[in-house]
């Protein structure tokens, strides 16, 4: 099937002993680095399984036990429907898909290799190195090449029936999803984001009497606000924030070590006891000091002042307290709005309707408007931007987006052409049996370090869609999976194809340019002779990459050894034990970018299929463990939309591999007659594959992201097809203490009756007015169900009255409410609340509240929300030398700060250690009394 091989393309040709070398090479590095995962995963709990004590309890899993291969058996026994009941529908869909991948190539290893791979060694082209085991060595008019479209196209026909049927179940899980969500997350579900919100529009009751057609009323409207500078107060009170609590924990630490070096002493304790002394008598070390800088306008410009570093900290603290208590009451109604709105319903599908109307009859006005929004999922700084604007930024990001891509497939050429050992000995005129060695490793070096060189891009990604403006950290992921997964098909799938090194591909060009006839068959020749690069890299991903993906080499040095620089205090000593981020956007376009390469090749080179089948059965088992032990999936809960983009590269990569196959039956329809005849058979793959994904698109894709009115009274979803779904919920039902007796639930055949179907009306979500009082909400602007507002915000109440009477008569059992989640046992200031994230660029790690889950989410800015009474975390101290200092502080914090020193203590090692097992809540409730009391005594004052 192939012609006689050119200078540009036999660069890339991989030998026998060339291919073995690549993989017992990554068969070693594969090993060696699961040997090192055993030894260290029981050593590391914070970075191999902070699963099973660092989140909230009923989320943990059992302890593994410290033998070095005891997570095996757990892992394999672990279900793909446990891994959907301890975490998300996200992780579920994703371990779907690669479930989908791994039997895909494993059906393709077993036919292949016992159909394709014999008769491709039988050809007649007598090719003498890896090429001889692909289509490359059947000769270009043989028949015998029907058998390899064939096989493809019943290939590209099973992987559609798979791929519909997955769509199939995922609206069912996600619409299940959805219903759910109303009770885990009600403001979040009854809750949208809109934007381009000019002149009227940005009054709160004129967005009411346009919003107000939809069923059931809307709770609340929150038109966002300019709080630039009140958030530049709250960073730099965070910042002091943090640094008193480093300051309070090394003076502990210093204490336990004064004590220790005292205890040494010959008779300490008996002449400690004799004297009738406690530990708190013991004269405690020296408070910290550092040197002040003052400025002054006299001849001495600086000078300098010795000062109590605790007493210092603690009293700018209290300043910067006051500055924001002093702004949030005086000056949050005078800022500036902002072009967009959070708008609450009382009905969830009142939200999902809303984002499918058209708002305004103005151009690019309300515009967009966005479902579920996590207010720790916004990027605040850019809600003001316009549409125009943003879409103008949108075409600059492309472009800037387009050299990235470019340049970055010079450089990979560029590379592998410096490491191509072939082109190195002709330029230098060496004799290629002298650097026989270096020759067998080229299958190896070359696809390193394209794999190495393409890992950099995301972040270059998600700077670009930053500035050009989007609105929530997960749309820049989604935008980033997409862009990622196009510049990995570019660099490492399509330019590898074309040449080898720089010169062929110079070559290949001229060659194009001076006879462009040329253009197919040499299409079809790069296609056969460069598969021989595509194996020895998926060679590489499916034991080396995997391995390391085991191994987390990047956690163990963010969560292992910055920590041990950094992690001074409880807070920070907190954040750093928590779980780690599955960062997604990037890892499901290089899942992606292994099943192009594989489709492509499955027939025309048998023995990818199995490396393939091996690189997705291992990613399989190790997603298994990390999604169950390892990975925070509250920062990975999209509904499960992360299944969108899976599906749409899905079809982007089947649509590459049918136009390659389509370029080459076109190269060879002058062979002979059944030419033509293939043509055909390619073009009529590609026309089913187009039908299958505009079905899709427009029958399943509007049930991927909105509830359809029939589920609007629901509460659960079910699905005969889906049997696990009795189990999530029994398990959900459970939970929320909700009686599904007289429901009846929703399931693929069942007739819907709106009338029997509600047992629980939306009057007795946890977003009515009983439960609203313990949320303690804060919304700036318009608010519709509850009674009027006294906070500085300026909340109006423009609903009659009586929508309230209705909910607050009505019986509401409590057997039949949510429940209520403890965060908002600990909120500390009856105004406002706060917000921790961990999201992008931004990062606040020293909130003024204890614990960053026990932030209250609130839809307006973080800073608006941010409390102006601090809770400072340190150790406690077991020798009691800090008694009278902590006394001492708290009383010049009195009103605005407090110190808490339980949930810590000072290890062996005098390093911080957290105990996660202590009730935080229990004890918290007791300071929250006393704060409430102190500012009390404040406003008085």
């Amino acid at each position: 099937m192939s012609a006689e091989p050119q200078k540009a393309v036999t660069a890339k040709s991989v030998t026998i002993d060339g291919f073995w070398y690549a993989l017992v090479l990554n068969l070693i590095i594969g090993v060696s680095l699961v040997v090192a995962f055993c030894i260290l995963r029981p050593m590391i709990k914070r970075v191999y399984s902070p699963r099973t004590y660092a989140i909230e309890e009923k989320k943990r899993v059992p302890p593994l036990r410290r033998n070095p291969f005891s997570w095996i058996l757990p892992t394999l026994k672990t279900t793909d429907a446990e891994i959907l009941l301890k975490t998300n529908l996200d992780s579920y869909m994703i371990l779907r898909i690669i479930r989908f991948k791994m039997f895909f190539f494993a059906i393709s290893t077993v036919l292949s290799l016992s159909i394709l791979l014999p008769i491709s060694i039988t050809g007649t082209e007598n090719n003498y190195d890896l090429m001889r085991l692909s289509a490359a060595n059947i000769n270009q008019g043989s028949n015998l090449f029907w058998i390899y479209l064939v096989y493809y196209t019943l290939s590209i026909l099973l992987i559609l029936f798979i791929l519909f049927r997955e769509c199939r179940n995922y609206v069912v899980l996600r619409q299940n999803s959805l219903i759910q969500s109303r009770y885990i997350e009600p403001q979040k579900a009854h809750t949208i984001l809109v934007c381009g919100l000019r002149g009227k529009l940005s009054d709160e009751k004129h967005l009411n009497d346009i919003f107000s057609i939809l069923p059931g009323n809307v709770k609340n409207i929150t038109v966002n606000r300019d709080a630039s500078e009140l958030d530049t107060l709250v960073k730099k009170r965070d910042c002091i924030i943090q640094k008193l609590e480093v300051c309070l924990t090394n003076y502990v630490v210093d204490c336990k070590e004064h004590f220790s070096e005292l205890s040494k002493q010959k008779g300490f304790f008996s002449k400690l006891f004799r004297s009738n002394q406690t530990i708190t008598t013991i004269k405690p070390p020296e408070l910290p000091t550092h040197r002040k800088f003052n400025f002054r306008k006299s001849l001495a410009f600086v000078s300098t002042e010795k000062v109590n570093t605790l007493l210092y900290f603690s009293e700018k603290l209290v300043k910067y307290n006051k500055l924001i208590r002093e702004f949030q009451s005086t000056k949050v109604s005078t800022l500036k709005k902002k072009q967009s709105a959070f708008v609450t319903f009382t009905e969830q599908i009142a939200a999902h309707l809303a984002v499918q109307s058209i708002v305004n009859h103005q151009l690019l006005t309300v515009t967009p408007k966005l479902l579920d929004t996590d207010p720790s999922d916004v990027i605040w700084k850019n809600l003001d931007i316009r549409p125009y604007d943003r879409r103008i930024r949108n075409y600059i990001s492309i472009l800037i987006t387009a050299f990235i891509v470019i340049t970055w497939g010079s450089l990979s050429v560029l590379l592998t052409s410096l490491v191509n050992f072939d082109s190195i000995a002709k330029a230098l005129d060496i004799n290629t049996e002298k650097i026989s060695f270096l020759r067998n490793i080229n299958g190896f070096i070359a696809p390193l370090l394209i794999a190495t060189l393409v890992s950099v891009l995301p972040y270059f990604l998600r700077f670009l869609l930053d500035l050009e403006g989007k609105l929530r950290y997960s749309d820049i992921e989604f935008e980033v999976c997409r862009r990622y997964y196009m510049f990995l098909a570019f660099t490492v799938f399509i330019l590898p194809q074309i040449a080898a090194s720089i010169t062929g591909l110079l070559e290949i060009l001229s060659e194009l340019y001076d006879s462009p006839s040329l253009i197919l068959p040499k299409i079809n020749q790069i296609l056969l002779l460069s598969n021989p690069f595509f194996i020895t890299f998926v060679i590489l991903k499916a034991f080396s990459v995997t391995s390391s993906y085991l191994v987390m080499v990047p956690s163990l040095f963010t969560r292992c050894v910055l920590p041990w620089i950094y992690a001074i205090s409880p807070r920070q000593r907190y954040i750093s034990e928590k779980p780690s981020t599955y960062d997604w956007a990037t890892m499901i376009p290089q899942h992606f970018l292994i099943f192009l390469i594989g489709t492509t090749y499955a027939a025309i080179a048998p023995l990818i299929n199995i490396f393939c089948f091996i690189y997705f059965l291992l990613i399989y088992v190790i997603y298994h463990y990390q999604f169950m032990y390892v990975f925070d999936d509250s920062t990975f809960s999209l509904g499960g939309s992360s299944f969108l983009c899976s599906i749409k590269q899905a079809f982007s990569s089947l649509y590459m591999v049918e136009i390659i196959w389509l370029l080459m039956m076109l190269a060879n329809i002058k062979v002979n007659k059944s030419a033509i005849a293939r043509v055909v058979l390619s073009l009529l793959v590609i026309l089913i594959t187009y039908t299958v994904d505009k079905n899709i698109n427009k029958r399943m894709n509007p049930l991927f992201k909105y509830l359809p009115l029939s589920l609007a009274k629901s509460k659960y979803r079910t699905s005969k097809k889906l049997p696990l779904l009795q189990k999530l919920n029994s398990d959900f039902l459970t939970e929320y203490n909700l009686n599904s007796d007289s429901d009846e639930d929703i399931s693929d055949t069942d007739s819907i009756n709106t009338e029997d179907s509600v047992s629980l009306s939306e009057s007795q979500l946890p977003s009515q007015k009983s439960q609203e009082e313990n949320i303690n909400y804060l919304y700036s602007g318009y608010t519709g169900v509850q009674p009027q507002s006294t906070s500085a915000v300026g909340s109006i109440n423009l609903i009659d009255t009586s929508l309230l009477t209705e909910t607050e008569n009505s019986p509401t059992p409590a057997q039949n409410h949510p429940k209520i989640s403890n965060v908002r046992d600990v909120h500390l200031d009856p105004k406002v609340s706060s917000k921790t994230y961990d999201k992008g660029n931004e990062k606040i790690l020293y909130s003024p509240r204890l614990l960053p889950e026990l932030e209250q989410k609130s839809f307006s800015h973080p800073a608006l929300s941010a409390d102006s009474y601090s809770l400072l975390w340190m150790p406690d101290d077991e020798t009691g030398l800090c008694k009278e200092i902590i006394t001492s502080l708290n009383n010049v914090g009195k009103g605005y700060f407090s110190i808490f020193t339980k949930g810590a203590y000072i290890n062996k090692r005098n390093r911080v250690s957290i105990d996660f097992d202590f009730n935080f809540n229990e004890h918290l409730l007791g300071i929250e009394t006393l704060a409430h009391e102190q500012q009390d005594e404040n406003t008085k004052e």
